[in-house]
């Protein structure tokens, strides 16, 4: 899976940043309970500040999901304090 924009870079604590999946009901509403998101570390993707590009896992469920970067990449090499989430506007079928 590809993803292309801009201020994607992920950066900061591997535990607490990467791409993450958060299952999402018929409405679209994603479940809060980041326990049950799907994490796909920095490490272990095609990680740069346009382009995120990852493999998603063999045993990812099938059904729809919001996407959410979180990161503490701040300008040029600097990292921020704190972690901040951007969250796409619509949601993603896995099938």
């Amino acid at each position: 899976m590809q993803i292309k924009g801009d201020r994607l870079k992920v950066a900061g604590n591997e535990e607490s940043t990467g791409l993450f999946f958060a299952p999402c009901d018929a409405e679209g509403k994603k479940d809060e309970d980041r326990a049950n998101w799907v994490h796909i570390r920095p490490s272990s993707m095609e990680n740069t500040a346009k382009t995120l590009c990852v493999n998603l896992p063999a045993d990812m469920k099938e059904e729809t999901y919001r996407l959410i970067v979180s990161t503490a990449f701040g300008a040029g090499k600097r990292l921020n304090k704190s972690v901040r989430d951007g969250e796409y506007s619509k949601v993603v079928t896995v099938s």
